[in-house]
């Protein structure tokens, strides 16, 4: 039997994932692009498969509802707004015998593949510390207004996993500190991260969207090199660039990737890279920064 699958959200990042799972054999496809699609759907079919791509506010209402109707379940990050609803939904997830993949797309990145391969080749010698910016003046869309968290969910989350993930680690120390600079909106629009990690690694992330200067850049120092990381899509080795792609090409790619991924899992019953359990400790990290910034 073919797995059906439901694609509610079809925004930028969810026609994407549309596109990719066209792509996929052996599946059927349904696509509902509001609340009341998705109930109707969700009642009147069995659907083996859920891809959420809608307002991070909704991810965590709308992932338990396919969950207990039976769906597994793939949902764009940040799976909910909460570490406290993150739990549930993983609670949620293994009480009803069903899969929750996370959408975090960098993970399936060439790019962050290169930089692994780098790090675990000692080229670099022992990595001591990764400095993390981000910079942008972005377009405020009226679903990002009224919550009282944002930046750090709908962009430190990326930054925080993807470290997480390369590092293989989990944080002894996390200090930081979110800031409301921007009128329009309620939460957070800027934010300063500091975490140790466990292999004696010190991150400094900042990222913030009231900034006239464009900047999306990581850099990894070791004891003998650096690797430095340009807009996700190029890779140097101290001076010499080794890869560099197209950001839109790589955005499709990480999103066929994922979709493979959430297929393969579904059809092999097997837990997928980025599962909700594994992204979980991510959401923690976001949470103890939140609570400590008072939010």
């Amino acid at each position: 039997m073919r797995p059906r699958i439901l694609v509610v959200g079809l925004g930028f990042i969810g026609s994407l994932h549309y596109k990719n799972l066209k792509k996929i054999r052996g599946i059927e496809l349904l696509t509902a692009n509001s609340n009341k699609e998705f109930e109707k759907e969700i009642n009147s079919n069995k659907i083996d498969g859920v891809v959420l791509s809608v307002p991070f506010t909704s991810n965590y209402n709308m992932a338990k509802r396919a969950l207990i109707a039976g769906s597994n379940v793939f949902v764009e990050k940040p799976m909910s707004t909460t570490y406290k609803e993150s739990r549930d939904l993983v609670t949620t997830t293994k009480k009803n015998k069903k899969i929750l993949m996370v959408g975090q797309i960098l993970r399936f990145f060439e790019t962050f593949e290169i930089v692994k391969s780098i790090l675990d080749s000692g080229k670099i010698g022992e990595l001591k510390s990764i400095t993390c910016r981000r910079y942008s003046k972005k377009i405020i869309k009226d679903w990002w207004k009224d919550s009282d968290r944002f930046l750090l969910l709908f962009e430190g989350i990326h930054t925080i996993d993807i470290l997480k993930y390369l590092l293989e680690s989990y944080p002894k120390e996390i200090s930081g500190k979110v800031s409301r600079t921007l009128k329009e909106l309620k939460g957070d629009s800027e934010f300063l991260v500091d975490i140790s990690f466990n292999r004696k690694v010190y991150a400094s992330i900042h990222h913030k969207i009231t900034s006239n200067l464009s900047c999306n850049e990581i850099l990894f120092s070791g004891e003998g090199g650096c690797i430095f990381v340009k807009d996700f899509s190029e890779v140097y080795l101290n001076e010499k660039r080794v890869f560099k792609r197209n950001f839109i090409k790589l955005m499709n790619e990480g999103s066929y990737a994922e979709m493979k991924e959430f297929i393969g899992s579904i059809k092999g019953n097997r837990q997928p890279l980025s599962s909700g359990e594994d992204v979980l400790e991510s959401m923690k990290i976001v949470e103890s920064i939140y609570s400590s910034s008072g939010n």
